[in-house]
């Protein structure tokens, strides 16, 4: 399992939870949030998401479409959405999966 802050990804079952409770994704937010889990730390740039996206969804994913999973994400495992701690955007670049899950300071 993937941890990222107090959300745990089982990949092998397919299943989020955060806090110990399941969590309800759509496929894509799946994806998504797997991509995120597994790139910790690192910088995860709008292109390799929408690459990684597009290929297992068979479609193209403009950036608006991007910017609304992304949401839709966060307001599932966010604790506060709005000031978000797990998935954090990295402003003209793409995201990082947070410090939170990395016990660093913001």
């Amino acid at each position: 399992a993937l941890r990222l802050g107090d959300v745990e990804v089982d990949p092998a079952a397919a299943v989020v939870r955060k806090a110990g409770l399941e969590v309800q994704l759509t496929a894509l937010e799946y994806r998504l949030l797997l991509l995120f889990a597994q790139s910790q730390g690192r910088l995860v740039t709008r292109e390799h998401v929408r690459n990684a996206i597009w290929d297992s969804a068979g479609e193209y994913m403009s950036d608006n479409t991007l910017n609304v999973y992304v949401k839709r994400l966060r307001d599932k495992i966010e604790d506060d959405p709005a000031d978000p701690q797990l998935v954090l955007t990295v402003r003209g670049l793409g995201y990082k999966a947070g410090p939170a899950a990395e016990g660093g300071a913001r």
